[in-house]
């Protein structure tokens, strides 16, 4: 979490270098395909990892989300860049929300981080409401994921069809899938 704190002040820099930003338009071009499938209106969005809120754009400006985040300093820096964001440090392993709670979920970018994501996904399902939706996206094993661990932060990628298995074996329903270079976005209903 520390060095998340410490990353949060040069997150959006280095997201501003002509490969880096690629890959991010590559991938919210990707989540607003994947989001039009979603039927408004709905009245809130809880965003894990919820980061600087770099993907949040993605959202109708009319939604208040809410974001969690394990840094305060992150999500310090996401409430600037999206008027309305309502901020809540914890973990996407223990979500701090009642059951049956919410309709849409966004988990973008977050999956790498975590070693067990069978615990997400049970957290995720069970804060969600019957018929509701996710948009969650994972890294694959690749060259490029690999170098990603040396930007400091472990990431654990999936393979897309070992991650397939586990949520159609959780009773997740895939509505639609985009992939990019380093990252596959899905829209699950549950």
């Amino acid at each position: 979490m520390k060095l998340w704190n410490i990353k949060a002040a040069a997150y959006f820099w280095t997201r501003r270098l002509s490969f880096f930003r690629c890959v991010l338009d590559n991938e919210l071009a990707n989540l607003r395909f994947l989001i039009q499938s979603i039927p408004e209106p709905y009245p809130f969005v809880i965003d894990l990892g919820t980061g600087a809120g770099s993907t949040l754009e993605i959202f109708p400006v009319h939604i208040p989300i809410i974001g969690l985040d394990q840094s305060f300093s992150m999500l310090k820096n996401a409430a600037k860049n999206r008027d309305g964001l309502s901020g809540l440090v914890g973990s996407a392993e223990h979500l701090p929300f009642r059951n049956d709670c919410v309709s849409i979920i966004s988990a973008i970018g977050i999956t790498e981080y975590l070693r067990d994501k069978e615990t997400l996904i049970n957290e995720i399902k069970r804060i969600l409401k019957n018929e509701g939706y996710v948009l969650i996206t994972i890294s694959q094993p690749s060259f490029l994921n690999r170098l990603r661990n040396l930007l400091g932060n472990r990431i654990y990628p999936i393979d897309p069809e070992c991650w397939k298995r586990m949520l159609c074996s959780a009773g997740w329903i895939c509505v639609s899938e985009k992939g990019t270079l380093i990252q596959k976005q899905y829209l699950y209903r549950i």
